[in-house]
């Protein structure tokens, strides 16, 4: 007797961004988890060019391999698709997940069980990009159990509730001891997010300190919707700054909100110094300090393989930040990346890590959110409506197409895209660096952070010769900003060009942003004369010369000269010791995010926390002025309220690329009740403007008087997208913003 048997198949594995929407789903709606750890399939970074990720699904065998090895008969094979698990004789040896030669069955950390897929379409159904199919076959298998019938009734109700956040993990690399502390007050005031490391940072932060005394913290968090709601895939770190003084924070995508929910950490705040170099396992609660030093100096990228392959079984899990040699020097534009190629990237949160001697730190876990009977329809709903904005949304679909690179084109068509050190708005090479240019001849793949449907990762191929014929390959992530960096603002106009000093700045372990910015300033100083070539030990400096910006980022890192040495320091510290201040492009001594566009921008570099372009929506506010003028009050009104939305997002902590179209007032709400979380728009309103107060806060006590901040003389000499900036007007703005931000 033969039947039909549908079964779960990979078609299109080349098109997996690594979102793990697929996980998700299997756990959610086989076993109203909110998370992916009890998912029936699985997904996993692979390194090499052949692909970013491998898959592994159950293939439905006629005579499992699993079932075979079973000593008790716990697994046995159904007609519908997959396996059928008899909970009560499963003795908890993992014969079976061992036995599975495509290494596709699932093993249940928490509940000790094996995790059977049973084919039933919901990894299908959420996929965003067609990666899996349901297929047919026929059968001589006449089991008469309907498997999927089972799984559902056998999982319907979780035995849990929604796990309240307030776990923070304390680590002290003096001593090499870790505790954890519950602090459900702390989330519930403040949610999550960058509203919590605010808190923590002024408990266990100074002011007085410096940015590189063993007591000074590093503060991670994660807010109430990372790794349960779409989108929600960011991770916040909070530090005093060695590049400004004042207040640093940095978020970063990948998969470590995943892996800090999955390890149950809702903030992770690090201390001390180590006496030598360390890396850090984080597996739950457990910290296994080792020893770093064969891989102190080793670059970011080798640095994550090495640590990988010290897990072994457990590599695929983690979720791995690290320094490169930059951050080992102490470079206050050193960054921390993350995974493949996420960095906690401004104001030299790698310079602070590496003065503790810390190399790099891995998490991973088995937790996650199960769901009662009664909880789950409300978060279904919630995510579903989430889930289907973010994959049919015109404004997510632009950052996984082309991406933000498709702002240089753009950018420089109407005079606010940075070029030669921020002398001119507009680039006649624009059409050789633009994203479409990226795309057409280096793109080789999109990936995406954990939980993200957008995938708006790009990633290049770029080959390099080393010697005659014979080439090394490697991939190197790129978009808007990276490409303004070594690109537009240095006048360099070959995408090969771009690609080889962004993969070296990777390689170091700098801020690409700060690097490219300092660079072009000492391009301007030498061509007017304010450096000569004894300070270059005769290297002769040039816009558009690519040959020279890697000799200068070579000499930098071998530490050769004194001048190139201080190239790592920003270009407000190297300015104020070698001259040429006027040509020395910073806000708050930070070097700014690629926009010409206008005084609106300007006061974002000037008043944002972060002295950053995604501190608020200034650059958009002055691109809309080029169609429709607007008063002054209200351009900067919209300033204010975009700045305090973007402390609740950030508390979320959801990524910033969801904050117009997906996440708006109202989902927020119903997603925070669907975890039992009582928050009221007025609440959620005064989180927003306390969040960004507490930040001004501290930053006043670190001395930062945001009153004498001033726009570098040279921007009102040049003229950006919306005309000539003015000081009076720039005056005014900072008024009217500190009046109705109260700070």
């Amino acid at each position: 007797m033969s039947n039909t048997v549908k079964f779960l198949k990979v078609v299109n594995r080349d098109q997996c961004t690594g979102c793990f929407s697929c996980m998700y789903a299997c756990s959610r709606m086989q076993h109203n988890h909110g998370g992916a750890e009890k998912a029936a399939l699985r997904v996993y970074p692979r390194t090499g060019v052949e692909g970013a990720f491998s898959l592994r699904a159950c293939a439905a065998c006629e005579e499992p391999d699993c079932v075979a090895v079973c000593p008790n008969g716990a697994l046995t094979a159904t007609p519908g698709g997959g396996l059928r698990l008899e909970r009560e004789l499963c003795i908890h040896c993992r014969k079976c997940v061992r036995g599975c030669k495509i290494s596709a069955l699932r093993w249940d950390w928490e509940e000790k069980i094996p995790i059977p897929c049973v084919h039933c379409g919901q990894c299908v159904k959420y996929c965003p990009n067609g990666v899996f199919a349901m297929k047919e076959r026929e059968s001589q298998n006449t089991h008469s159990q309907n498997v999927r019938g089972y799984a559902l009734e056998s999982r319907a109700g979780g035995e849990g509730g929604v796990r309240k956040q307030g776990n923070i993990l304390f680590i002290d690399l003096t001593n090499l001891t870790s505790r954890v502390e519950r602090d459900e007050e702390l989330f519930e005031q403040f949610m999550g997010g960058t509203a919590v490391a605010s808190e923590l940072l002024f408990r266990h932060g100074r002011p007085d300190l410096d940015p590189y005394a063993p007591e000074a913290p590093m503060i991670f968090a994660v807010g109430p919707f990372n790794s349960l709601y779409p989108v929600a895939s960011k991770t916040v770190a909070m530090f005093k700054s060695p590049l400004s003084g004042e207040l640093g924070e940095s978020y970063a995508g990948g998969r470590l909100s995943r892996a800090l929910r999955a390890a149950d950490i809702d903030a992770l705040v690090v201390t001390g110094q180590a006496s030598s170099p360390v890396y850090l396992v984080i597996e739950g609660h457990k910290v296994t300090f080792s020893s770093a030093k064969t891989i102190w100096g080793k670059s970011a990228p080798s640095t994550e393989r090495l640590i990988r392959d010290a897990a072994g079984d457990n590599g695929h899990k983690l979720s791995v930040l690290r320094i490169g040699p930059a951050g080992e020097r102490r470079s206050p534009i050193a960054c921390v990346t993350v995974d493949g190629s996420r960095h906690f990237g401004r104001l030299g949160l790698g310079g602070v890590m590496g003065a503790k001697n810390l190399k790099a730190l891995a998490v991973f876990g088995h937790m996650g959110q199960t769901f009662k009977k009664e909880e789950i329809k409300a978060f279904r709903e919630v995510y579903d409506v989430l889930y289907d904005r973010v994959v049919h949304s015109m404004d997510m679909s632009k950052y996984h197409d082309i991406g933000t690179a498709s702002g240089i084109a753009t950018l420089s068509g109407v005079r606010g895209l940075p070029v030669s050190n921020f002398s001119q708005g507009t680039f006649g090479g624009a059409e050789f660096i633009s994203g479409e240019k990226f795309a057409k001849d280096h793109l080789s793949q999109h990936t995406a952070c954990a939980h993200c449907q957008c995938g708006c990762i790009h990633l290049a191929t770029l080959r390099e010769e080393y010697k005659p014929w014979h080439y090394a390959t490697s991939k190197v992530s790129y978009d808007y900003e990276l490409i303004y960096a070594f690109g537009s603002v240095l006048s360099i106009s070959t995408s090969q060009d771009v690609l080889r000093l962004i993969a070296k700045a990777e390689r170091e372990g700098w801020d690409a942003i700060s690097m490219g910015v300092t660079l072009a300033w000492a391009t301007e100083a030498y061509l007017n004369g304010m450096l000569g070539d004894r300070e270059t030990d005769g290297l002769p400096l040039a816009f558009g010369d690519a040959e020279c910006y890697m000799e200068m980022m070579r000499r930098c890192a071998a530490g050769e000269g004194e001048f190139f040495r201080d190239l790592e320091s920003g270009c407000a510290k190297c300015a104020a010791k070698w001259g040429g201040e006027e040509f020395a492009i910073h806000y708050g001594k930070v070097e700014p995010g690629g926009y010409m566009t206008g005084e609106n921008m300007a006061i974002t570099s000037l008043l944002g926390v972060r002295h950053s372009h995604l501190d608020d929506t200034g650059y958009s506010i002055d691109q809309a002025l080029l169609n429709k003028p607007m008063p002054v009050a209200e351009q900067v009104a919209q300033q204010v309220k975009e700045a305090q939305w973007r402390m609740i997002l950030n508390s979320l902590v959801v990524c910033l690329f969801a904050r117009r179209g997906i996440y708006d007032q109202e989902i927020i709400l119903k997603g925070l009740s669907a975890l039992s979380l009582d928050w009221t728009p007025e609440k959620l309103d005064a989180l927003g403007k306390r969040a960004l107060q507490r930040k001004h806060e501290w930053k006043k006590l670190c001395g930062c008087d945001i009153g004498e901040l001033k726009v570098p003389s040279k921007m009102f000499r040049v003229r950006s997208a919306t005309g000539h900036m003015k000081e009076d007007s720039i005056k005014e703005r900072v008024r009217l913003y500190r009046e109705l931000a109260e700070i």
